[in-house]
């Protein structure tokens, strides 16, 4: 997929080049062989943004989804992630891979 005003620097991020208002979408599929609570959150600089956090609790061997969209300001040299964070230390063991995909569009001029 082509990227234009991001890079992926640091590992596992995007940053923006550009200032400028920008659509993030998000989703994640998953089933944990544990019941606990699920948090999947979008960060912007290491901080969740709170219309972009999602906290679940799921059932053990259930399949999971967890998706989202916000439109936001950003400016340039923010750095966007994604976390998954789990209630217990019952290990993060899931039944299959999770999967994930976390896009930036930028929707101004």
């Amino acid at each position: 997929m082509s990227s234009s005003n991001v890079s992926y620097t640091p590992a596992n991020s995007l940053t923006v080049i550009n200032p400028g208002d920008y659509e993030i979408n998000f989703w994640v599929d998953l089933v944990d062989v544990c019941a606990r609570m699920v948090t999947i959150a979008i960060r912007r600089n290491g901080v969740n943004i709170p219309n972009a956090t999602i906290t679940r609790n799921i059932r053990s061997g259930m399949n999971t989804v967890f998706s989202g969209s916000i439109i936001l300001a950003l400016a340039a040299g923010d750095v966007i992630d994604m976390t998954l964070t789990l209630s217990s230390e019952d290990g993060n063991n899931f039944v299959n891979d999770v999967n994930a995909s976390l896009t930036i569009k930028k929707i101004d001029n």
